[in-house]
């Protein structure tokens, strides 16, 4: 996912909420099945590492990553 070089990461507890969000802002996530053109995207960050348990979203334009941070951080 080198074309989605931006990342943010929140808890769960605003995942479903930030992710309709996204959806308003900029129409589906990028997928590897059906929208390869998509400009962000959200993953689980899993159970290991610094960002355990929260959600990493991805984006590939600067403005977005920060745009979303301000709302959702």
């Amino acid at each position: 996912m080198r074309h989605l070089p931006h990342q943010v990461y929140i808890n769960k507890q605003k995942h479903h909420e930030a992710r309709e969000w996204c959806q308003q802002q900029w129409g589906q996530g990028w997928s590897v099945l059906d929208n390869r053109q998509g400009t962000w995207c959200c993953f689980w960050a899993g159970t290991r590492g610094p960002h355990r348990g929260m959600y990493e979203y991805s984006f590939h334009d600067e403005h977005d990553a920060l745009m979303f941070a301000l709302r959702w951080s």
